[in-house]
This record gives C-alpha cells, structure tokens and sequence, in this order.
C-alpha cells in the first residue's frame, strides 16, 4: 500500500485518508460531514392555487383561438 499516494489523492479530491485503526474519528467525520449536508424541501401544490388554473385556462383559450382563425381546427 502507498500511503502517501493515497494522502495526496485524497487531500486533492476533497476527501481525508484514514488508516483503519482510527475508524472511529472516521465515523465521527463522516456523521458531521453528513448532517452538514442536510437540506429542507418545500412543497407547493400547483393545482389548489386558482392563479396556476386560470393562467392554464388562458393559455388553452389563446392557443384555440389561434387554431381557430388559422383553420387548423
């Protein structure tokens, strides 16, 4: 095993070298690594809000209107 080949393959990744009898400061590492990368969602329903309907409804109304006059309907 090259040690120092590993060192430097991690340290340009972004990521440590660790031997394995220090897998517990690994864990520790990697548990604050992981609950630092933690992100919150919000979701938003579309179809209960009554601007997304109408910008829908007007949309489809524009689009058959122009089918209409070009003769495509």
């Amino acid at each position: 095993m090259n040690e120092s080949s590993l060192k430097k393959l991690a340290l340009s990744s972004g990521g440590a070298y660790f031997k394995f009898k220090d897998i517990k400061k690994f864990d520790k590492d990697f548990s604050e690594s992981i609950k630092s990368k933690i992100t919150k969602t919000l979701t938003i329903d579309l179809w209960d809000n009554p601007w997304v309907l109408g910008l829908i409804l007007l949309l489809l109304s524009i689009e058959w209107i122009i089918r209409k006059q070009k003769g495509l309907l």
